[in-house]
């Protein structure tokens, strides 16, 4: 047994799906070296298909190969705050993506005046 982490950089089910294909098995995503057949034909059907309804039943199907064969347990979800203040643009809280630090502005101006208003 051992644990790690791992953060969606994009918004797919297959960032996740990703880490129980057989081609990634270690030193890749797949670390518990998860190999199964059925399992890496849906997800090369998958990744060969647009989003829509057709792919979610192949992700749906995906799904039910981990749940029957359990190689992952997943126990957290990390969730960040950051305090806000009004004098800040670009603001905004992502649910996947952690480098949203680059798009923040300090307006000086609204600054100034919310500061000369206390």
């Amino acid at each position: 047994m051992f644990d790690m982490a791992w953060m969606a950089d994009y918004p797919d089910a297959e960032n996740f799906l990703q880490l129980f294909y057989s081609k990634n098995i270690s030193p890749g995503p797949n670390s518990t070296n998860f190999i199964n057949r059925n399992y890496d034909q849906l997800y090369e059907q998958m990744l060969r298909l647009p989003p829509g309804t057709e792919r979610d039943k192949i992700i749906s199907q995906m799904i039910d190969v981990l749940r029957e064969e359990m190689p992952a347990v997943f126990v957290i979800h990390r969730a960040f705050r950051l305090p806000y203040h009004g004098w800040l643009e670009g603001y905004d809280e992502y649910p996947v993506i952690y480098d949203y630090l680059q798009y923040l502005k300090v307006n000086p101006e609204k600054k100034k005046q919310l500061l000369e208003a206390l």
